[in-house]
């Protein structure tokens, strides 16, 4: 599947993950690949609304004192 734009799920369905670049990866970028390989590897997606949750708070809402 050679397509500008699909979906994210489409694309982690696959193992590997069907992606192509226009040039090939060597070096720092191959590992940086790797890396970002190793991070969605185990994302699991549900079909449920998103929700964002703010990291640096422990109940992980963010907000502002005004």
């Amino acid at each position: 599947m050679r397509k500008k734009s699909v979906s994210v799920s489409l694309v982690l369905s696959t193992a590997p993950f069907n992606v192509v670049f226009r040039r090939s990866l060597v070096g720092a970028n191959l590992q940086a690949w790797y890396n970002v390989v190793a991070m969605v590897a185990t994302v699991q997606l549900a079909n449920q609304r998103d929700r964002f949750v703010w990291g640096l708070h422990q109940n992980g809402v963010f907000s502002v004192n005004v």
